[in-house]
C-alpha cells in the first residue's frame, strides 16, 4: 500500500467511528426512553389514540351561554338586547327585528373593546338578557360570540340555535327585511 493510500484509509476511519458512535447513542437513547416509559405508572402511548386537534381555539376565556330555540319568546322580549354577529352585508340583507349588528370576525383582532361596549349597553339599557345569533354554521359565530360575552362575566347570555337561517323560518312578524 502506498503512503497516500494509507493516509486516505486513516481519514476514512474517523468518520466510520463517528457514525458508529452516533448510532449507538441513538439506540441507547431509544432503549432508555422506552424503559423509562414502561416504568411509569401510566405509560405514554406509542401511537396517538385520538386525532390531534389542528385548529386550536384562541386562549380567550370562554363561558357558558344558554341555547335558545329560534321561536323563543325571549328573543322578542323588550328586556332583551339582540345582537346579529354576521357581516354588515348579511345583516343588511336580513336581520331579526330589533337586532343590532356586531360583526364577529374569526380571524380579526381581539374583541375586548366590543365586549366592553356590549357591557356598557347592557348597563345603560338595564337589559336582563342578551341574545346573540350568527351564521348558524359549525362552529356557529353566534354561539362563540355568546361564549366570549359569558367569559367576560356578563350574565344571562343566550344564543339562537341554528342562527339567522333558523330565525328566518320564524313567522314573518319576527323578521325585518330592509
Amino acid at each position: 500500500m502506498t503512503e497516500q493510500g494509507a493516509q486516505e484509509k486513516n481519514v476514512a476511519r474517523p468518520w466510520k467511528g463517528l457514525v458508529r458512535d452516533a448510532a449507538l447513542t441513538v439506540l441507547l437513547a431509544i432503549v432508555l426512553a422506552a424503559g423509562t416509559n414502561m416504568a411509569r405508572a401510566k405509560p405514554l402511548p406509542w401511537i396517538q389514540a385520538e386525532p390531534y386537534e389542528i385548529l386550536v381555539p384562541c386562549p380567550e376565556v370562554m363561558g357558558e351561554a344558554t341555547e335558545l330555540a329560534p321561536d323563543s319568546s325571549l328573543i322578542g322580549d323588550k328586556s332583551t338586547l339582540l345582537f346579529d354577529v354576521r357581516s354588515a352585508k348579511e345583516y343588511a340583507e336580513w336581520h331579526a327585528a330589533g337586532a343590532k349588528n356586531q360583526p364577529f370576525d374569526w380571524l380579526g383582532p381581539p374583541v375586548d373593546a366590543e365586549v366592553r361596549m356590549i357591557a356598557r349597553e347592557v348597563a345603560r339599557t338595564g337589559a336582563k338578557n342578551v341574545v346573540v345569533y350568527g351564521d348558524g354554521d359549525d362552529p356557529d359565530s353566534g354561539r362563540e360570540w355568546a361564549r366570549m360575552l359569558a367569559g367576560a362575566r356578563l350574565k344571562n347570555i343566550h344564543y339562537v340555535l341554528g342562527g339567522a337561517p333558523a330565525l328566518r323560518k320564524v313567522p314573518a312578524k319576527e323578521q325585518v327585511n330592509p
